[in-house]
């Protein structure tokens, strides 16, 4: 299976592999394709949905605070994730 063909992959941000998380991992998402890319952080209580890979970089983010829902339905899973109940850290 292509990394393109799952169509989300979410990750939790840990706290002494954040800079991974937001840099190379981030990014090696985006050179492989994944269509969207959901970056749950319990330490800044956000989620950064990264979508519209091209070129190594994900072309559209949008960050939500926990409490709001994560709204994928512009994308091909098409649903809405709620975020209340997301552990703060």
């Amino acid at each position: 299976m292509r990394p393109q063909d799952l169509g989300l992959i979410a990750e939790v941000v840990s706290k002494d592999a954040k800079g991974n998380d937001y840099g190379p991992k981030k990014q090696a998402y985006a050179e492989a394709g994944v269509p969207v890319l959901l970056i749950v952080d319990p330490y800044e209580a956000k989620c950064h949905l990264c979508t519209s890979p091209k070129d190594g970089a994900h072309h559209s983010e949008l960050i939500t605070d926990f409490g709001e829902p994560v709204d994928l339905s512009c994308t091909p899973l098409g649903l809405t994730i709620s975020t209340d109940e997301f552990p703060r850290d």
